[in-house]
């Protein structure tokens, strides 16, 4: 399967812009069409702001799911 990355991102714990906190990222799967794409959303643990997201992994579904 050949999909462009425009967004490619590792999953891993980066310090929040807004108070210097280490700040986790959530990992959300979404079903589109026949793809499954997981993606990395940071959200800031004290402000509750967004920060960042990108794909981290895409997956074509198999035909018994």
């Amino acid at each position: 399967m050949n999909y462009n990355y425009k967004d490619k991102v590792e999953p891993r714990i980066i310090q929040s812009p807004h108070d210097g906190s280490p700040v986790k990222p959530r990992l959300i799967t979404k079903q589109i069409g026949q793809l499954q794409i997981t993606e990395a959303h940071w959200i800031c643990p004290t402000t509750g702001l967004f920060i960042r997201k990108g794909t981290v992994e895409v997956k074509k579904k198999s035909p018994d799911q």
